[in-house]
């Protein structure tokens, strides 16, 4: 699992980037909002962003971490963005709310509370969970479109055998996440949340033709 560490304090970065590698994960850290655009310009994309909301003692409100998230997700949506911030307590909660729906960002937790990095592991651990599960009911969604795919009345297929086959062969070599790498291979993301929803919620006999005896 890849995991992008953003933070302006030196020896927090050190530190929790550490403890993420004992944990058998990649880490990419980064102290400002232009270090971060250099690393989502050169780098492919992550599973996992925990984001200090506040990059500099001047920016109280976020407004720095807003945009390094707008920037992860312009890169790819499926990153889990964790946002973390000293100052979590003075904010409006009507404000977080808005801005985990604007931007997508998954958790809010504040720096002042105890045991942090214990409860950051947890959370990123139960993320891997979730990030698994989605990867292995894509790949099911597309085997069963590369399946059904003379009788689907769906004619393009969104994913094929060979870019399938790619995909589960780099996913085993670097341990990313199924969705991130058929993105990077130019797979439009909409198609691929397509597949989830329609292996997800929609009754694959619907949309079969029946067979000619």
């Amino acid at each position: 699992m890849r995991i992008l560490l953003v933070d302006d304090d030196e020896g927090i970065r050190k530190g929790w980037k550490r403890a993420f590698e004992r944990e058998g994960w990649e880490v990419t850290t980064a102290g400002d909002e232009k270090e971060v655009k250099n690393i989502i310009r050169r780098e492919s994309s992550f599973d996992v962003a925990i984001v200090d909301m506040c990059l500099s003692p001047e920016d109280t409100k976020g407004k720095e971490g807003l945009n390094v998230i707008g920037l992860i997700n312009e890169k790819d949506t499926s990153t889990q963005v964790i946002a973390v911030s000293t100052y979590m307590s003075e904010w409006d909660v009507a404000e977080n709310v808005y801005n985990a729906m604007r931007f997508g960002i998954y958790l809010y937790m504040s720096k002042i509370m105890p045991n942090l990095l214990e409860r950051l592991l947890e959370e990123i651990k139960n993320t891997r969970i979730h990030i698994e599960e989605r990867d292995k009911d894509l790949e099911q969604g597309i085997r069963k479109l590369i399946e059904n795919s003379e009788r689907l009345s769906i004619k393009n297929l969104t994913v094929t055998q060979k870019q399938l086959d790619s995909a589960l062969e780099k996913k085993k070599k670097t341990k990313r996440s199924l969705y991130g790498i058929l993105i990077e291979m130019g797979i439009k993301e909409y198609r691929i949340k397509w597949i989830l929803h329609w292996y997800r919620e929609i009754d694959i006999k619907k949309y079969i033709k029946p067979s000619i005896p």
